[in-house]
């Protein structure tokens, strides 16, 4: 549990005005605009739909539309995460930590929602997770589920950490410029030297062991003027981004912004209507 009040688990399982599903940006967009909001996701990561992707986009302050969005680009520069548009992947996650502990967010993770049902006399979400420390129950007047399977993919890429020398020595070919969705293989230069993304595009239907597989047998038969760069680690989760869908609740999906800014951003704004 993250809490910033000291509270544990069993303290913080009350009613509240409204109930997330997966601690992504927008959720934490979200929650630190509108009180009494509890968030809740299987995993382990806040934010993980862009720190375990290895994303490097990350939009300018001047696309900003919420004091909140704003002061986690603050925090981001102020901790030597950020050189122009080059994000450093790793300081997303501890970004997130300290934003939700700045902004009393409460956020319990390793839990899993395993029924959500709608009482009759109030219209309010009985909802039941399994937590590391066993079955916890709380209402909500509304849910939201920003973990919702994308279904309408339009780009999709399996990214991968790389340790070389320095990102100078990256041929111009390789590299993204115009920061659009390339189909075929890139890198992006990290914020540090010897840091870089290497961006390995799939099909909507691949699943993470072909993308694995394929992005490995694609780095053994890489080009000389490559060969001095090494994969330091691989993602845990596909970076995606979904087309629009008419479907009601699939406007909260995270995956339909392209940085966790934005994500940030539109969470905040979506507080404030």
């Amino acid at each position: 549990m993250i809490s910033a009040n000291g509270e544990d688990a069993e303290k913080i399982m009350k009613n509240f005005s409204t109930f997330i599903n997966g601690a992504t940006f927008w959720a934490i967009g979200f929650a630190s605009v509108k009180s009494d909001v509890l968030i809740a996701d299987t995993g382990i990561n806040p934010g993980h739909e862009f720190a375990d992707t290895f994303c490097t986009r990350i939009v300018g302050p001047e696309k900003l539309k919420t004091a909140a969005a704003e002061s986690f680009y603050r925090y981001l520069k102020q901790h030597n995460a950020l050189c122009g548009n080059r994000l450093h992947p790793a300081a997303l996650i501890p970004a997130a930590c300290a934003f939700i502990l700045e902004h009393k967010i409460n956020t319990l993770l390793n839990a899993t929602m395993i029924d959500d049902s709608v009482n009759k006399m109030d219209n309010s979400h009985q909802i039941t997770l399994m937590t590391s420390g066993g079955v916890r129950k709380l209402s909500a007047g509304c849910v939201i589920d920003t973990l919702i399977p994308a279904g309408n993919i339009r780009y999709k890429e399996f990214n991968a950490i790389l340790h070389g020398v320095s990102h100078e020595t990256i041929p111009e070919k390789w590299l993204n410029a115009d920061e659009k969705d390339r189909m075929t293989p890139f890198i992006s230069p990290g914020r540090f030297r010897s840091e870089a993304v290497l961006h390995f595009p799939c099909p909507a239907d691949m699943d993470y062991i072909e993308a694995r597989f394929e992005l490995e047998k694609f780095w053994r038969a890489r080009p000389a003027e490559i060969a001095e760069w090494k994969i330091a680690l691989m993602a845990r989760e596909f970076f995606e981004i979904t087309g629009k869908t008419p479907n009601p609740g699939h406007e909260y999906f995270s995956k339909n912004f392209g940085d966790p800014l934005s994500a940030l951003d539109a969470g905040a704004m979506e507080a404030m209507r």
